[in-house]
Parts: structure tokens; sequence; C-alpha cells
């Protein structure tokens, strides 16, 4: 996936919706999964932005992958990593 995303100048950006408290988890998570890309955690403000926008202000499940083109959601569902040849597919229509 990460090359895939290189060649198409693609940014991953992974938004930890955590408590402060988990933060040496969350950090320890990122390196042993060699998560490359930006990394947020979510503000009390954000989280309810963002459970508010996809989980209609439910509780939320993670993981959850969004597509985001020129600042825009562009797909709330997309694909997860393991489906690479698909996840392909879905990205490419973006490009």
């Amino acid at each position: 996936l990460q090359k895939f995303l290189k060649a198409n100048q693609i940014e991953m950006l992974y938004i930890s919706m955590d408590k402060p408290e988990a933060d040496q988890q969350w950090q320890q998570m990122i390196r042993y999964y060699d998560l490359r890309g930006k990394h947020i955690r979510t503000s009390d403000l954000l989280r309810q932005d963002l459970m508010n926008k996809f989980w209609d202000g439910k509780g939320y499940s993670i993981p959850r992958y969004l597509i985001v083109k020129d600042g825009k959601v562009v797909e709330t569902s997309a694909l997860r990593p393991a489906d690479k040849d698909k996840l392909y597919e879905q990205i490419r229509k973006y490009l």
C-alpha cells in the first residue's frame, strides 16, 4: 500500500480518537505497525464533530477509512488495506 500511495502522491492521515491518557500506547502502535503518514489525535470537539458526521452522533467503531480529495470527503466507507486490489481501484477513481 505504501508504494502505491507514494507512486500516486497520496498521503495517509491517521486520526486517533483515543483520550490523552493513551498517548504512550498510541505512539507504540504507530511504531509497531509502521504507520507512515501524518498522525493527529482528536480534541473532544473534533471527536464529537466526526461522530456526528460519520456515525450519526451515536458511538463509533474504528478503524474507519475515508478517501479525501481536495479537502472534501469523497468516500465515507473506503475499503480496508487488506482488500488491496479493490482498494487501489477505489482510490484510482479519484485520481
